[in-house]
């Protein structure tokens, strides 16, 4: 028993040791990245209001991303919480015909 638990014990330092970087250094210089679709960060977002403080949410760009029914959780404003990355916070304006407000996406505003 005693030798498994030499052999684990040496196994494991042996690989934690064999994965580390030896040469660390900072990256300096332009970089040059590729998107596959010049929209890819261009998103067109639909909110719908549907019936009992339900809205109809659909963000896409060249395919559509979300498409869901989800409550709001205020009757005045609309505060819908698409997971735990994602959150709108909206008010109408004064005529009640368009919607102001933030779109949160992680620690973004």
């Amino acid at each position: 028993m005693r030798i498994y638990l030499m052999v684990f014990v040496f196994l494991t330092l042996s690989t934690l040791t064999g994965c580390a970087q030896n040469d660390n250094r900072d990256y300096e210089g332009e970089w040059v990245g590729f998107l596959p679709s010049k929209n890819s960060f261009n998103f067109k977002v639909g909110i719908e209001k549907l019936e009992n403080n339900v809205y109809h949410l659909t963000i896409a760009n060249d395919q559509m991303l979300i498409e869901e029914n989800l409550p709001s959780s205020s009757l005045e404003q609309v505060r819908i919480n698409v997971n735990q990355q994602l959150f709108f916070d909206l008010k109408y304006d004064q005529e009640g015909q368009a919607l102001s407000g933030f779109i949160k996406s992680g620690k973004f505003l």
